[in-house]
């Protein structure tokens, strides 16, 4: 399998500018004039050095000092020694202003294109069909919007700074040149020496970059999945299996952490020692060879002081630019491959209409298989829900319940047959008003961290107090009436303060908020014991026939309790109609019934 593509830097910085022109320009436009009041500030050392007795000698070091003497006076300041220094501290000065202002800039900068990604990767990711949705690892999609993302910050930011050394650089390399072309041509070639020396030497890159990641993937994912699992770990008696597990996972990042910084610092030492040995043959050239004025070779080292952090500074910016492209690189790969795959999403209300009429709905030789799957969840199913009526779906684990709830709430699209409502076909266009009708209560109730109002006013926003104790009167839920706080009263995380019964309770008073056309029932009263479950059949019942109801469950009680009863095993419907009609069927399904 192929990795992502990787993108050059062009292409990062051409990406960088689509997403913020005007951002960009004005950090390039502070780049360039930072820059050149650095230059500016190196010529102004110059005339100091001929204000403090050093001799120019009658070089381009001298042609200098007089233009610089020249444009000072066309200002109305004389050539002196006070005048010097208070015009170099005033560049430098503004230079300083100007390298916090490019700070600020990039920094935003940054922060705006990391918005944008994280955004486009969310809305992606949201708008991805349910199959292909379910296929994605929630840790791949967590790390994706969080580690992925501040490297997207990182490489922007480094990008940015390269730049700035690169013009820095480049203005400092011109001066020298100026004062002697072949030193500077001396220097230029030593700098490239130093990066293929570098090179030689295995300074970590993208590859490196992107063995690390990987490794930082493997134990971000099996972080979440126990920490998430932390009961059945305990349950098992499995900590010191996990703890063992872990603890590799952990090992191997961090021996290929340590092998990545090794890689770096010997490259930071290969530029220490290349830079020393430059400074040394430098010197002698220009005295021994050159035979540079003092102020000429002063000028150079000053030069000289500045290019070698640079250069060095530089390299590493390089190597941690192309390690944040290794994650640059997997987090457009995985918003590319979930916008292709998105479905558009409507602009619905969130509530559903008053007055909306229960619907019927009906599966009409419907087939569905699920990808890698050896046989079809549902096989040329058919059976309808009455409008304004409550149909129990049964079968034993495996017969396709889930599968057929799916696809009546539009979850899947049906590969054969058609899935239809008030006579109308279920098409992609339709779809987009159908959901905003349904109301689902999983089995698995999904409660967000905060208040029970919270949680509530989540499915129906601006839902008044009367009409969220009329849902939890509806969903068996008074046990909200006694907490603490009633509706401001917190409930944890993911719910964790209730128990699984009162958590269904609230998550179908969530449901019922919604007043919805059809309300789905999947395994929602599971963790309920009879005296609840049958308070909850009896408020279901009061909502007939002003909604269509389904639901789908193991239990006898259930099925007896509803007006229409489908019956599935492994994908197939065996039998229709009210209890009565099903249960004197053949032995099949008598026996499916039976448990």
């Amino acid at each position: 399998m192929s990795g992502p593509a990787r993108v050059s830097l062009i292409e990062f910085a051409f990406a960088i500018w689509h997403r913020g022109r005007a951002a960009m320009l004005r950090s390039v436009l502070l780049l360039v004039l930072s820059a050149l009041t650095e230059g500016a500030g190196l010529l102004l050392l110059v005339p100091m050095l001929a204000q403090a007795g050093v001799s120019l000698g009658s070089g381009p070091m001298d042609g200098m000092a007089r233009r610089v003497g020249a444009l000072l006076l066309s200002v109305g300041l004389p050539m002196s020694l006070p005048v010097v220094l208070a015009v170099t501290v005033v560049v430098l000065g503004v230079r300083t202003l100007l390298v916090q202002a490019e700070s600020v800039q990039s920094a935003r900068l940054a922060q705006h294109v990391v918005s944008q990604e994280r955004q486009r990767l969310f809305r992606a990711i949201v708008s991805l069909p349910w199959p292909k949705f379910v296929r994605m690892r929630s840790a791949d999609v967590v790390q994706a919007l969080t580690v992925y993302t501040d490297h997207a910050n990182a490489a922007t930011r480094l990008l940015l700074h390269l730049l700035a050394e690169a013009l820095a650089m480049s203005v400092s390399l011109l001066i020298a040149l100026r004062i002697s072309w072949p030193v500077t041509l001396f220097v230029v070639a030593a700098g490239l020496a130093l990066f293929g020396l570098l090179r030689w030497l295995r300074a970590p890159g993208r590859a490196e970059g992107a063995q690390l990641m990987a490794f930082g993937e493997a134990l971000f994912r099996a972080t979440t999945d126990i920490i998430g699992g932390m009961k059945a770990v305990k349950g098992y008696a499995a900590e010191r299996r996990t703890i063992g597990d872990y603890t590799r996972l952990d090992d191997a990042l961090t021996q290929s952490a340590r092998q990545f910084d090794a890689h770096r610092a010997r490259a930071a030492a290969a530029v220490g020692l290349g830079s020393a040995v430059m400074l040394g043959v430098i010197v002698y050239v220009a005295l021994a060879v050159l035979r540079l004025s003092p102020a000429a070779l002063l000028l150079l080292l000053a030069i000289y002081a500045r290019l070698v952090p640079r250069v060095a500074a530089a390299q590493m910016q390089w190597q941690s630019l192309q390690e944040s492209l290794a994650t640059w690189d997997a987090l457009q790969e995985m918003i590319a491959t979930s916008e292709r795959d998105s479905e558009s999403l409507p602009d619905l209300p969130v509530r559903v209409a008053h007055g909306s009429a229960a619907p019927t709905v009906a599966l009409a030789n419907v087939t569905y298989q699920y990808e890698g799957a050896t046989r079809a969840a549902m096989q040329c199913g058919s059976f309808h829900l009455p409008a304004g009526r409550m149909t129990a779906i049964v079968g034993p684990s495996g017969a396709g319940k889930s599968t057929a709830v799916d696809l009546i709430i539009g979850l899947l699209r049906p590969q054969e047959g058609v899935v239809s409502a008030d006579g109308a076909v279920l098409d992609d266009q339709a779809l987009r008003t159908w959901r905003a009708r349904v109301g689902l209560l999983p089995q698995d109730v999904v409660l967000f961290p905060g208040s029970v109002r919270e949680n509530l006013q989540w499915a129906q926003p601006g839902a008044s107090d009367a009409a969220m104790h009329a849902a939890l009167d509806a969903a068996s839920a008074r046990f909200v009436d006694v907490l603490l706080a009633g509706l401001d009263t917190p409930i944890g995380d993911r719910g964790a303060m209730l128990s699984g019964g009162e958590r269904q309770r609230l998550g179908l008073a969530r449901a019922l908020l919604r007043e919805p056309a059809l309300l789905v029932l999947d395994e929602a009263t599971s963790a309920l014991d009879a005296e609840h479950e049958a308070a909850i059949l009896q408020s279901l019942r009061a909502l007939l026939p002003r909604m269509t109801v389904v639901i789908v469950s193991h239990r006898l009680r259930v099925a007896r309790a509803a007006d229409h009863v489908v019956v599935l095993d492994h994908g197939v419907v065996l039998a229709e109609g009210s209890w009565e009609s099903v249960s004197t069927t053949d032995a099949r399904v008598r026996t499916l019934l039976a448990l």
